[in-house]
């Protein structure tokens, strides 16, 4: 929202800047440069454009960021990278998802520590969220964590897809009163490949179906294996290198 704002108020302050420089020819007004300068249109523009310079330029000090674990290493060293970026003081990261099979080096997890670590986050400052194994779960016990921190202003790390179903599990959340209205959640973009687009697609879906009788009651909805295989499947398979 405050990008489509700064966008916004950059095209206006242009448009009011062409409009002035129209009302200078049409009046004749080029014998002095006070009249362009002290006009309506010239100065709404300037501080429009201020303002989504401002915008543009402004960052929030966040309480923490979430990384969700992916269906593959490449995706969440992009996550673990994007959220490396985001420092202030007292902040923590959440590395959000359920034991994986294999040794602990072999598995995502450890794939965002590392990653973490490498951008000099200290290990203080990690959090594991050791037990979901889906969306509304990575976001759901990851803010039961964050509760104990007094955490507000939450970042998550992930692809515009994935954080689409972020921001409708949050809105739920909050209608049915399990997370508090003043949480806040900041979208921390990744790019997002063809193939993490088609999965984002179906994942929808099947977020809307599971969340049709509210959070509750959606732990009775598994995703199926197969469903699951066949998604990380598509989405490795164009997964940018």
């Amino acid at each position: 929202m405050k990008n489509f704002l700064a966008s916004l108020f950059l095209v206006l302050s242009f448009a009011s800047f062409i409009f002035s420089k129209k009302i200078v020819s049409l009046t004749g007004a080029f014998v002095g440069i006070s009249y362009f300068k002290n006009s309506f249109p010239f100065l709404f523009g300037l501080v429009l454009f201020f303002i989504s310079v401002f915008l543009f330029l402004h960052k929030v000090s966040l309480d923490a960021v979430i990384i969700p674990t992916a269906p593959s290493k490449e995706i969440v060293k992009r996550r673990a990278e994007r959220a490396s970026r985001e420092r202030s003081n007292q902040m923590v990261y959440v590395i959000s998802g359920a034991k994986e099979k294999g040794s602990l080096k072999e598995t995502q997890r450890y794939e965002i520590y590392r990653e973490l670590r490498r951008h000099g986050i200290k290990p203080e400052e990690i959090i594991l969220e050791k037990k979901s194994r889906n969306t509304i779960e990575n976001l759901m016990d990851s803010l039961e964590l964050l509760k104990k921190k007094g955490a507000r202003k939450i970042g998550i790390s992930s692809n515009p897809s994935h954080l689409d179903r972020f921001e409708t599990i949050l809105h739920e959340a909050k209608k049915e009163g399990l997370i508090d209205k003043e949480i806040k959640i900041y979208r921390l973009r990744t790019d997002e490949s063809f193939g993490e687009s088609i999965y984002g697609f179906f994942a929808k879906l099947i977020n809307q179906y599971k969340l049709r009788e509210g959070i509750k009651n959606s732990k009775k909805y598994e995703t199926p294996n197969l469903i699951k295989n066949i998604g990380e499947y598509i989405s490795r398979l164009f997964d940018k290198k």
